[in-house]
Parts: structure tokens; sequence; C-alpha cells
């Protein structure tokens, strides 16, 4: 049963991607959809800070005048 209380991921490591709850999680934390979590992940593999650098090298900085 999930737990309302709880503010972050379960695990602080490992993205879980079996677990749907998680992966919201995971994508509200880094900033990025479910799919683009899930790229990333099958790109560098589940652990957090790999997948962190991983989805900030993809995203253009905010200043970008092509955005």
């Amino acid at each position: 049963m999930a737990d309302p209380t709880r503010q972050g991921p379960r695990d602080a490591v490992r993205i879980d991607l079996d677990d749907r709850e998680e992966v919201a999680r995971w994508a509200e934390v880094l900033g990025c959809t479910p799919a683009e979590l899930r790229h990333a992940v099958a790109s560098v593999g589940a652990l957090a800070e790999r997948v962190r650098h991983y989805l900030a090298r993809q995203k253009p900085p905010a200043n970008d005048p092509l955005m």
C-alpha cells in the first residue's frame, strides 16, 4: 500500500522502473517526464546520480535563444 506521507522515492540511490509510484516520484524530483526518465535509465542505468547528470546534459540552457 502506498504511503501518502512519503515525499520522495523509497531508494535515494536507485530508480525502480517497475514501480509506477517510484517512476512518478523520480520524474517529479528530476524535473522530467516518466518517458524521459525511462529513456535516461535505459541509457545510463538505474543509479539516480547518473540519471540526474544525463538529464541535465539533455536540457538546453534556460537562456538558449533557440527556445
